[in-house]
């Protein structure tokens, strides 16, 4: 089944294409739009079999799209995601025929569950995805696993790019989940909380700069610290030794 996703956030898009196992449910992102008008041209000359669409875009919104679709192409089904649980869109939302109407930031399991039912509503039984993917020993789903890993090392690419600024909140918006999913996540994979491994990266790289010959001061803004004092307090605790040795 061929899906495209419409978001005016390009990271929300990149996300929600690359972090999602949608292999699994027999289900391959065909398209990225950034609002509905970009939809419509695609399809026009393009099949698609499914749509998950924000409800407020520039150009043309989630609900307005869903019109249109509607009207052109009934058998579609599409999928709304909202910042807001607002009774009132999820209500017209329900009035202009959507499968669904998820809030952000968006739950996995959620999205799987929304996902995989209308993925077999949507098509023949004998085209269906086949059973629930095999667990592991803890009981979690095998795709699991691989959507945290890759949830997880795109957190800490960010972290390693972003030392003097990372966190907790930029991490989950460049995923476009919870701050409190993503911890939770990160945890489970490395038994490490977030500010610990964005602590450890920033010891890391303040040594490398000091051997560079970057002055303390330097080192503790390019690490996100602007108080060079409470710096060399962190870098003591963790390394044992003053800043200033490391740079021999």
């Amino acid at each position: 089944m061929k899906l495209v996703i419409a978001d005016d956030e390009p990271n929300i898009r990149d996300s929600l294409s690359q972090l999602f196992p949608w292999e699994e449910l027999g289900i391959q992102v065909v398209f990225l739009a950034a609002n509905g008008r970009e939809v419509l041209d695609y399809m026009e000359m393009n099949p698609v079999d499914l749509l998950l669409a924000d409800i407020r875009m520039p150009v043309m919104d989630g609900l307005e799209l869903t019109q249109a679709v509607r009207r052109t192409y009934p058998e579609v089904p599409v999928i709304l995601l909202s910042a807001f649980a607002d009774f009132e869109y999820a209500r017209t939302a329900l009035r202009f025929g959507v499968s669904a109407y998820l809030t952000k930031p968006v739950n996995y399991g959620e999205l799987m569950k929304t996902f995989r039912t209308v993925a077999h509503s949507a098509i023949p039984p004998e085209s269906a995805p086949g059973p629930a993917p095999e667990t592991t020993g803890d009981g979690q789903p095998v795709s699991y696993k691989g959507y945290y890993n890759e949830i997880v090392t795109r957190i800490q690419e960010y972290v390693r790019d972003n030392a003097d600024t990372a966190s907790l909140i930029g991490a989950a918006e460049l995923t476009g989940l919870s701050a409190s999913y993503v911890s939770t996540i990160f945890h489970r994979c490395l038994n490490q909380t977030f500010s610990d491994y964005l602590n450890q990266t920033r010891m890391e790289k303040a040594v490398q700069l000091l051997k560079e010959g970057r002055s303390v001061s330097d080192t503790a803004w390019m690490v996100g610290y602007n108080n060079p004092r409470n710096f060399s307090r962190v870098f003591k605790q963790y390394h044992g030794v003053d800043p200033c040795p490391a740079k021999r």
